[in-house]
């Protein structure tokens, strides 16, 4: 047994995964295996896998699990993997959502992802999680502004916001520029965002299933809920921002690269 796969078999937990959805091309991964990239986004409660090659989207796998990223993330990639038709030895760089976000999930997710990386002598890519989202959520408006919020408990909030310019079309094409940050990483109650909100704005995030009655009166015809199906975090653009990261020569170290909480105190015991 190879290292790598040694690595997902030692981590791996007794459970089954929950309704998925998979798009595979065995073809183009045979043909693009000396640049394969498995993306994991664990920040909130759906969360799942991701596998491109060169600029193609092989496959994806989601799945909710508010408590059980320890059982069904790595059997997920397992799955993923089998269904696309490659293995784990053939992963040449690993790109993890680094958060803000759940701190169980970042942990599982990124100790996961070092893992992998290092069994394979992969590149390691850390793709902040709120702009992966704003991604997602930014398709359906590019230019407008993109507000992302997490639920950061304790009554509080995780918000950035962002402007994201149009996505090229078309199967293969590649991500050319990350979303541009109007504000910087926030943790605080959800009125503190408010004077943000000049103008019809895209929310996304789990927060907002939380406190959408809260953010509708609070900000009126200014809070636009993303679509439900680009509303929450999906490892496809982790793994297009882990693409854009890497075509620009950028890495991350395997030993240095942690979770980032935003709040501080979280920070100093991680």
């Amino acid at each position: 047994m190879s290292p790598a796969k040694r690595a997902l078999t030692n981590a791996r937990r007794a459970g089954f995964l929950l309704p998925m959805t998979v798009d595979t091309s065995r073809a183009i991964a045979n043909q693009n295996r000396s640049r394969l990239i498995l993306a994991l986004e664990t920040s909130g409660t759906t969360g799942g896998a991701a596998l491109l090659s060169g600029n193609q989207l092989l496959g994806s796998i989601s799945f909710s699990s508010p408590t059980l990223y320890s059982q069904r993330l790595l059997p997920s990639v397992e799955w993923l993997l089998a269904r696309v038709g490659v293995s784990v030895s053939d992963i040449t760089a690993v790109a993890v959502a680094k958060g803000p976000g759940s701190f169980t999930g970042l942990r599982i997710g990124m100790s996961a992802a070092k893992a992998i990386a290092y069994a394979n002598s992969a590149v390691l890519l850390g793709i902040h999680s709120m702009e992966a989202l704003a991604l997602r959520a930014g398709r359906t408006a590019p230019g407008q502004p993109v507000c992302t919020v997490f639920d950061a408990r304790q009554g509080e909030v995780y918000a950035a916001m962002f402007s994201v310019p149009p996505l090229p079309l078309g199967p293969g094409s590649a991500v050319r520029f990350a979303p541009e940050r109007l504000r910087p990483d926030h943790a605080g109650p959800l009125s503190s965002i408010a004077s943000w909100i000049t103008e019809p704005t895209l929310f996304a995030g789990e927060a907002i299933l939380k406190y959408e009655s809260e953010l509708r009166a609070l900000l009126g015809e200014r809070f636009a809920p993303a679509p439900p199906e680009l509303r929450l975090p999906s490892a496809e653009e982790v793994a297009a921002l882990g693409a854009l990261r890497l075509s620009c020569g950028e890495a991350d170290d395997l030993a240095s690269l942690k979770p980032d909480y935003v709040r501080p105190g979280y920070v100093r015991g991680a």
